[in-house]
């Protein structure tokens, strides 16, 4: 959960990703009458670094965080997603609380459509190596 604190916390602080989806940044679910755009934040899986003994307790770990952009037009998701990997891609410092020794893209998840909503979605997935 902290590494999902630290990228809320970031992407919270964006005026650029503000101005897009305002304060429609989400971490776990999307409320089921918000408007769109929005941005879901959730936590893929964690391992923990390796450590010199079977005694200490692992203070490093890396955490995959996937960030899904969802809007109304292919082209706004397409925008949102590359304002998200401007304001993440390679940070480090301490965020919210939680100390992150950086944070690097891994990918970039395929385009989804729902003819249903007629929303556009595609997530981005982060590496977050951090401290607990």
């Amino acid at each position: 959960m902290s590494a999902v604190k630290a990228v809320q916390y970031l992407l919270r602080q964006s005026v650029d990703l503000s101005a897009l989806v305002g304060g429609r940044i989400h971490s776990g679910w999307i409320p089921q009458d918000e408007t769109m755009p929005a941005v879901l934040i959730e936590e893929v899986d964690a391992v923990p670094e390796a450590y010199i003994s079977a005694f200490d307790q692992p203070r490093e770990w890396s955490t995959r965080v996937q960030i899904t952009a969802i809007a109304g037009t292919y082209a706004r998701v397409k925008i949102v997603l590359r304002t998200i990997e401007s304001v993440l891609a390679y940070a480090s410092g301490v965020f919210d609380g939680v100390e992150v020794r950086h944070m690097f893209p891994a990918l970039v998840g395929p385009d989804q459509y729902d003819s249903t909503t007629g929303l556009h979605e595609q997530p981005i997935d982060f590496i977050v190596t951090h401290y607990r």
